[in-house]
């Protein structure tokens, strides 16, 4: 009965040594098995400056098929990327959309027609360092072409039609307000911009459940612009130098400009 007692012992204190030499496969890590360190904006972009991160070594996805990337280095400032691409349409390209890293980077050139990537085209896009660059790398999702159509990822393009549609919603309730101010006899133009410029800043917010969010922030940063536009209009046609009735034709102009342009985006906007 002992010598059993003992072998019994003596198998438990067996076990216990396997058990330490060869732990259980739902804890350990795997001999090779190497954790991903993720690493934030300014990690990688001093990663990037001291060379421990090569932007010609990320990992390069490009969704598109006629949005070339011919080429990828350090931005002129050292402190994110440079990327060369290349429309290879026959159409001019009115946006595109990337990623670096988790950050989403979108380009929309709908406001100016002389921003326009013609066909064969070379753009260097420089684009400061983000986190996970060297994780995630660097990804081509979509372009918008001059005559509607698309090419890249079902998501993007969808998001960015989202988004124009906010910039279509922004312009079409304030535009009625600003070709009232350009024709208004009751009020001085420079009365006008500044209560523009006031009106629309406290327009309020588009209910989250209203809109997808890609058109809750192109409403956003449409109204912006505008705001933008008319208050740098107010600080010019301050200018203490000039006459009032110099004053008065610089406020019309500035005035009829912005109406314009936004007339001319909501019919560039029709046509894409």
């Amino acid at each position: 009965m002992r010598m059993l007692l003992l072998i019994a012992v003596a198998v438990v204190i067996l076990g216990l040594l396997i058990s330490i030499d060869h732990p259980s496969s739902n804890t350990a890590h795997r001999p090779n098995e190497k954790l991903e360190q993720k690493r934030t904006q300014q990690e990688v972009s001093e990663a990037l400056r001291s060379g421990k991160i090569r932007v010609e070594d990320l990992r390069v996805s490009n969704r598109t098929h006629l949005f070339e990337l011919l080429g990828s280095e350090l931005s002129h400032d050292r402190e994110g990327t440079a990327l060369r691409l290349q429309n290879r349409s026959g159409k001019k390209i009115t946006a595109f959309q990337l990623t670096f890293g988790i950050v989403k980077v979108r380009r929309e050139l709908i406001y100016d027609e002389s921003e326009w990537i013609p066909p064969s085209e070379i753009i260097v896009f420089e684009n400061e360092a983000e986190p996970e660059l060297d994780i995630l790398g660097i990804g081509i999702l979509a372009v918008m072409f001059d005559d509607g159509t698309s090419d890249g990822t079902a998501t993007a393009i969808k998001e960015i039609r989202k988004y124009r549609s906010g910039i279509r919603i922004a312009i079409q309730e304030v535009l009625p307000r600003l070709e009232k101010a350009l024709r208004s006899e009751t009020q001085t133009l420079a009365k006008a911009i500044e209560s523009l410029s006031a009106e629309i800043s406290a327009l309020p917010e588009i209910p989250e459940s209203s809109f997808p969010y890609d058109t809750r922030l192109g409403i956003h940063d449409e109204r912006w612009r505008i705001v933008q536009e008319l208050q740098m209009t107010e600080r010019r046609s301050s200018n203490t130098m000039i006459s009032p009735e110099q004053r008065q034709e610089l406020q019309q102009t500035a005035l009829s400009r912005i109406v314009g342009n936004c007339q001319g985006i909501v019919a560039r906007l029709q046509r894409s």
